[in-house]
């Protein structure tokens, strides 16, 4: 029996190491969906309506919230954690939902680093000295990812905005519009809605 399930493995083994997606997903057990990551390492992978599938922390590839990933799903013998139905690990991923991430910057002598925001996100990102946009310890920055953690090393990016210093005011709000990318401008015809209303309601 347990030649058998060795077997098994190894032939899996095989079938990812060289991956066709048109391939590889004729077989049930591999799958595509969106990876959702919880700040303490582990996510699932929705590949249907009401189907999630756990992604233990060694098994993620690093992959951060919202990527695309494609995914083994256990059989019973591989499972590794009781509380889970349905269990996998990531094999490859297949598209990035960040390419932006905001953090703070650490500053080192010849290079730093930027803590994320985003608990979700995995590791700190580093920053060669060159892509520091002159950062100063501890500020409020964006920065490009320019490399993918692999699992081996870290996540590499340069800084393209300075926010400001995480003591100063509006940092944190302006760090949030920069996170979730949402609009710091109005239209004109907005702001003219807005400037319509009356600032004190009858009663």
């Amino acid at each position: 029996m347990k030649d058998k399930i060795k077997s098994k493995k190894e032939r899996k083994s095989r079938k990812e190491e060289k991956i066709n997606l048109n391939e590889i997903l004729k077989d049930e057990s591999y799958k595509l969906g969106t990876f959702r990551r919880n700040g303490r390492g582990f996510g699932f992978v929705n590949v249907g309506e009401e189907d999630e599938i756990f992604i233990s922390p060694k098994l993620t590839k690093n992959a951060l919230d919202g990527d695309e990933v494609l995914i083994r799903i256990f059989d019973d013998s591989e499972f590794q954690d009781d509380k889970h139905k349905r269990e996998g690990k990531i094999l490859q991923i297949t598209k990035h939902a960040q390419d932006t991430i905001v953090g703070v910057y650490k500053k080192s002598r010849n290079f730093g680093f930027v803590i994320p925001d985003d608990q979700a996100v995995s590791g700190d990102i580093y920053i060669p000295k060159k892509k520091s946009a002159n950062a100063k310890n501890n500020q409020k920055v964006v920065v490009k990812i320019d490399k993918y953690s692999d699992g081996a090393n870290k996540a590499e990016g340069t800084i393209v905005e300075i926010i400001g210093g995480i003591d100063e005011a509006g940092v944190d709000m302006m760090s949030l519009i920069k996170e979730y990318k949402l609009p710091n401008e109005f239209p004109e015809n907005v702001l003219a809605e807005a400037r319509a209303i009356p600032q004190v309601i009858d009663e």
